[in-house]
């Protein structure tokens, strides 16, 4: 699954990637590659618990559905495929 993941720079020079689809779910890193990779690892983990629990998983939105949201405007927006990462 691809899901849209939205990166902020934080003030203390470190970033945050956030995936809206997955609540409370954050990664974090000193560049945006190491924040992406962090928060990929992170959906990975979710989507195996949830294959292992067999509860569904939350459906992808678009980006442009995801900026909509107001704590993620300002951000630089990817999308990460997060069930080849485990």
């Amino acid at each position: 699954m691809i899901y849209p993941v939205a990166i902020l720079k934080q003030p203390e020079s470190s970033y945050i990637a956030l995936a809206p689809d997955w609540p409370n779910l954050r990664g974090t890193g000193t560049s945006i590659e190491d924040a992406l990779l962090s928060v990929q690892e992170a959906i990975a983990a979710r989507v195996k618990e949830h294959i292992e629990s067999q509860t569904p998983t939350p459906t992808p939105r678009t980006i442009e559905e995801a900026c909509r949201e107001k704590e993620y405007q300002g951000g630089i927006w990817a999308m990460v495929e997060a069930d080849r990462v485990y």
